[in-house]
């Protein structure tokens, strides 16, 4: 939902109230400035922010050991479709692509969801959790080391409930250092930053007896981005570019690492460094400013992989999930 002009606050009421701006240039005038760079994605879910009552996202929930589903619905956007993260940046469909290829072509070993080669712990990272989300479905008996036979199709769930039945993966976007420091600004930057695509199963078999072995088939997968949308801060106050009314600017190496200057002047414009702590100070003030966990739509691509599983994979799965 895109929130009516009232919503926001101008610069006239920073003016007349508390101010909340990095020199000269109030954080509330970014969603305007963001529509006028074509980041309509991101300026509405700014406006969102803005619009609602305060609400501080906790780690649990940034972390996703509490889900989704029990944040109330004002604090949940949903509905941004999938392509976009490929229309409004370049930076994401190479990651999905080769995540995809990789799951396509191989069967067995695969870092993804299959065995890892020449591991100690044979089973990848990906395919413990799926294991884990299989013992949840009632699918999988770890203490008897059997599957169940049984076909599942989950195509039709949306993003927040594929988290909690079958995602096993995840690619990550945006989140190294030199990434941050280097990203093209787009809205997808703008509207996300840092953030996850998540890959879950959607249509797959367990099967008790493939020649002699039980197996996992995946048959689909649903892929979906997600995002905390929240402004903590844990390694510093993160800075969240340099803005004017003309647009913004991502700083030099030297000035995002070392100097960080309050102000960067460019063709004469002065363009002001805006960090967490701008929003946070704001939401004191104001009282208003609601975090939220932005999802994508599901894509679902379809696939074929398989993976084999003796006693020994069981047992090595009880080591590793231990309680899960």
């Amino acid at each position: 939902m895109i929130f009516p002009q009232a919503a926001q606050l101008t610069l006239a009421k920073d003016k007349e109230g508390h101010k909340v701006e990095a020199k000269t240039f109030p954080i509330s005038s970014i969603p305007v400035v963001m529509d006028r760079m074509g980041w309509a994605v991101a300026a509405r879910i700014m406006r969102q922010w803005f619009a609602g009552e305060p609400f501080e996202l906790s780690q649990d929930y940034k972390q996703g050991k509490l889900p989704a589903s029990s944040l109330d619905a004002k604090n949940l956007i949903a509905d941004i479709p999938f392509d976009w993260l490929f229309t409004a940046s370049d930076r994401v469909k190479p990651r999905v692509d080769e995540f995809l290829a990789e799951l396509s072509t191989a069967t067995e070993y695969n870092s993804s969801v299959g065995r890892a080669k020449g591991s100690l712990n044979e089973l990848s990272n990906g395919l413990v959790v799926m294991m884990t989300r299989l013992k949840r479905l009632g699918l999988l008996d770890a203490n008897a080391g059997k599957l169940k036979d049984a076909y599942t199709d989950f195509s039709d769930k949306t993003a927040i409930e594929l988290e909690e039945l079958s995602q096993f993966n995840l690619i990550r976007v945006g989140s190294t250092p030199q990434e941050q420091a280097t990203d093209s600004l787009d809205d997808v930057y703008g509207a996300f930053g840092n953030f996850l695509v998540k890959v879950a199963a959607t249509r797959f078999r367990t099967i008790v007896d493939d020649n002699g072995f039980q197996a996992i088939e995946i048959e689909e997968v649903g892929l979906y981005g997600r995002d905390t949308y929240d402004f903590l801060n844990v390694d510093g106050d993160q800075l969240l570019g340099y803005w004017a009314d003309e647009g913004v600017l991502r700083p030099g190496v030297y000035d995002y690492y070392i100097a960080k200057p309050d102000v960067i002047s460019s063709e004469g414009v002065d363009y002001c460094r805006i960090t967490n702590d701008h929003f946070n100070q704001y939401r004191k003030l104001h009282n208003k400013g609601g975090d939220m966990i932005s999802y994508t739509t599901v894509k679902l691509y379809e696939t074929s992989f398989i993976v084999h599983l003796g006693p020994i994979d069981f047992e090595e799965y009880k080591l590793r999930a231990g309680g899960n």
